[in-house]
């Protein structure tokens, strides 16, 4: 079976060959993320309908109080990023690769991208980009299976039936069970073991006088 596991943070998408998630113990809280290989996280552009996106080779994120924080991605890192000024009005589309990334998240929203080692980017007119060039090998958006509520989990299939759990029945006459002739054989035969048990202690008495 292929496994193809994927991860929402706010609006950000973020997937790869394998994902691990680390909690603490103590504060029984997101601690951190690492995703292995193929690590792609893709951000949707509302005001542009674009896809902002970042890939690598391995990720690692970190939470505060359960949101996700920061992340560092590393090797062969490469991303394609919507750029707009003040006015919200998209200047370009920049394409960049560097050794590594930092981002910095607020809300759940990427907010901060920081390039380290040897980045080299260029921003490109967005009429000077076609459709087809404004999506990084890999890319795979998947935004209809994100879960925003319970009800998402069962979101295509019927809503699993409950059984009710119920225990054994008790007897009807519970004194039935611990009759009368019951009870006195239960009385006599913890009567012999503890017999058994004096007999015994006085024995390993006498022993230990004779040597």
């Amino acid at each position: 079976m292929i496994k193809k596991p994927v991860l929402w943070s706010g609006k950000s998408q973020i997937t790869g060959d394998s994902i691990h998630l680390q909690s603490n113990v103590e504060t029984e809280k997101l601690d951190s993320l690492r995703v292995f290989y193929n690590a792609f996280i893709v951000d949707k552009d509302t005001i542009y309908d674009g896809y902002n996106q970042i890939k690598g080779k391995e990720l690692i994120g970190l939470f505060k109080d359960n949101e996700l924080n920061k992340v560092k991605i590393d090797k062969n890192v490469e991303n394609l990023l919507y750029v707009s000024n003040e006015s919200d009005e998209l200047v370009g589309i920049n394409k960049g690769t560097s050794s590594k990334l930092e981002i910095t998240f607020k809300n759940g929203d990427i907010a901060i991208i920081k390039p380290i080692g040897n980045p080299k980017d260029e921003t490109i007119p967005p009429d000077e980009l076609p459709e087809n060039a404004r999506r990084l090998r890999g890319f795979n958006w998947r935004g209809e299976e994100q879960l925003n509520s319970v009800d998402d989990l069962f979101m295509g299939k019927p809503k699993p039936v409950l059984t009710k759990i119920q225990g054994l029945p008790l007897p009807l006459q519970e004194e039935d069970f611990f009759d009368e002739n019951n009870s006195s054989q239960i009385n006599e035969n913890s009567r012999l073991k503890d017999k058994k048990l004096i007999d015994k202690k006085e024995d390993q008495q006498l022993i230990g006088k004779k040597k």
